[in-house]
């Protein structure tokens, strides 16, 4: 969720709210933590009370409700936290949360099933499955036709990788890299305003990549995870459906460099990536893995080709690199987003339009 989320402010820039009863909170702390956080992407959460009170007879309900004031002043160290167990003063909860979201902060609202009463009938929603566009057929032999072209290939470097294709392949496309060494070699070696750097939430690319380019239909979408990325996303059992169903954005690509091992933490060998990978990805490229403590190339700071002036220096010294970047990235998309408009609909030549970085706020 938080990705999802993070992916639709990429794409349009409006705040975005997720729902999650407060059993599911836990699951969705790194990506609060680690990523939203840490970048400073306004989200406004709002998470339903299960177990608010002694009517609610569910063992386990009545432990996460226990829980979940604790929690949830935990996860945003005690700030924009609103709503109480008994529901009091939900619509000024509501509207405190908003305004924090607005000033770029996250903001959690618990919600009591004291603070309403149901009103919706209770029945069936009508059930409108697709069915599958593609047949099993189709999908292995694109699978193998992939998978013998990934082989045939052979080894090349993450940089020769990265640099195909971000430079090659996708100039003009917002690019969201994997966390670990994806992001340190990428910044090093194939910096540019378009590409977003994760540094901390691991599995959470194609879900920001995924909800972006559905947010944003004027602008390619190139989401670059390392095969355990790829591994931790919960996002590839939903773009396999996508695909199958013809349901993928056209703007949307995924590329996986696979070196069969967590490199930025050891040596660990990643388990097989399943035969499905082969088709949800664009291309599965194997890299040739680095050699411990071979890999040169620093963490992620406040450097490159989005600090193109002092202020955004200063600024990054006063709130940190990270949501530096982020605001610069934002301000990419909606500027490239504009010149893709622009220029599809015929009114002027690709080279008058540039990019101009404005003086990026706090």
């Amino acid at each position: 969720l938080p990705g999802l989320a993070a992916g639709w402010y990429f794409g349009i820039g409006e705040i975005p709210m997720i729902h999650m009863q407060n059993s599911g909170l836990p699951n969705a702390g790194d990506g609060l933590i680690s990523f939203a956080s840490v970048y400073k992407i306004p989200i406004f959460a709002l998470v339903t009370w299960r177990g608010d009170s002694e009517k609610d007879d569910s063992e386990p309900h009545q432990e996460i409700g226990m829980r979940t004031e604790r929690l949830t002043r935990a996860f945003l160290k005690d700030q924009n936290v609103f709503g109480s167990r008994r529901g009091r003063f939900i619509l000024r909860s509501f509207e405190k949360a908003y305004q924090a979201a607005q000033r770029g902060e996250q903001a959690i609202v618990r919600l009591s099933p004291q603070a309403f009463n149901k009103v919706m009938p209770l029945e069936l929603p009508e059930v409108t499955g697709r069915m599958p566009v593609m047949t099993e057929r189709e999908t292995w032999q694109i699978i193998e036709e992939r998978k013998d072209k990934a082989r045939a290939r052979g080894l090349i470097s993450r940089v020769e990788a990265l640099q195909e294709i971000i430079f090659e392949r996708h100039p003009d496309a917002a690019i969201i890299l994997a966390n670990g060494f994806t992001s340190r070699a990428a910044q090093a070696e194939a910096d540019r305003l378009g590409n977003f750097y994760n540094v901390g939430y691991m599995g959470g690319g194609l879900a920001i990549g995924r909800s972006m380019a559905e947010a944003n239909q004027d602008i390619d979408v190139v989401v670059i995870d390392g095969d355990q990325n790829a591994l931790m996303s919960t996002m590839t059992d939903s773009l396999y459906t996508d695909t199958v169903q013809d349901r993928k954005p056209d703007n949307l690509y995924y590329h996986i460099l696979n070196n069969q091992i967590g490199a930025s933490v050891g040596v660990t060998e990643s388990p097989p990536l399943p035969d499905y990978y082969h088709l949800i990805a664009d291309e599965v490229i194997y890299i040739r893995a680095d050699e411990p403590k071979s890999f040169s190339s620093p963490r992620v700071k406040a450097a490159g080709s989005y600090f193109v002036d002092n202020d955004a220096r200063v600024l990054a010294e006063k709130v940190g690199p990270l949501p530096v970047h982020q605001a610069r990235f934002r301000e990419w998309v909606e500027q490239q987003s504009q010149r893709n408009r622009v220029l599809a609909g015929g009114e002027l030549e690709a080279n008058v339009l540039e990019y101009h970085p404005r003086a990026v706020s706090s």
